[in-house]
């Protein structure tokens, strides 16, 4: 029989990102102290997909799409949509760091959009659909740093980064139809995850999709703007 699996090093496999765990996993039934969870807030283009995402990850407790970074004291999803609130459309993850880490969090995020192209995903351009990391502490930032220049140093994505990194402030959550908006009108968004543990004792692989975020740009969204 073959001996226990050595354990993998951080990288990539076959295109897909790949993160070993080092801590034990916690009992996912068991119930989760607000005392114990932490919220990251992450900008990747259109929230609806982001959101989508996250929401299917173990250890994430709910994933929230909201408008962050901006100037407006009080931003609507028409307002935001203009560029002139200055805030990004955004998700706001609150996740149990004993099941899936912040560094999890940016394995998925940096999977799930470009992070190459300056104030665009795909056909959705605008300073709302920039990439963007927001911060709820300085470990967060570091952890985002190291993590960013790792990727440039291997040069995952042949360009360089334009996701900025700075402290979460005025955040809204977004209107409540913009919620689960995958999951309630799937036939106008696709989002396709496979999450799938490869390595139960010694890490976690997160497949996607090649086109991860490929929100429908259906006759609907392009004539309504959403």
């Amino acid at each position: 029989m073959d001996g226990p699996r050595a354990a993998p090093t951080p990288g990539f496999v076959r295109g897909f990102l790949f993160v070993p765990h080092t801590y034990p996993m916690a009992d996912i039934t068991a119930p989760h102290s607000s005392d114990t969870l932490e919220e990251a807030t992450l900008a990747g283009g259109c929230f609806w997909c982001l959101e989508a995402i996250f929401n299917q990850l173990q250890g994430v407790i709910e994933a929230e799409s909201g408008y962050s970074n901006g100037q407006h004291p009080a931003p609507t999803y028409e307002a935001v949509c203009t560029g002139d609130t200055g805030h990004a459309e955004v998700v706001r993850v609150r996740f149990d760091p004993r099941v899936v880490s912040f560094q999890d969090l940016l394995e998925v995020f940096f999977a799930s959009h470009d992070p190459t192209t300056l104030n665009r995903q795909g056909n959705d351009i605008g300073t709302q659909y920039r990439s963007g990391i927001y911060t709820h502490n300085a470990q967060q930032a570091d952890t985002a740093h190291q993590f960013m220049a790792e990727l440039e140093r291997r040069q995952v994505f042949g360009a360089a980064l334009v996701t900025e990194v700075e402290p979460v402030r005025n955040y809204h959550p977004a209107e409540a139809y913009h919620q689960r908006y995958a999951a309630h009108n799937p036939h106008q968004v696709t989002v396709r995850m496979w999450w799938s543990r490869k390595w139960p004792t010694s890490g976690t692989a997160f497949k996607i999709d090649s086109n991860p975020t490929e929100c429908a740009h259906s006759l609907w969204h392009q004539g309504a703007r959403r």
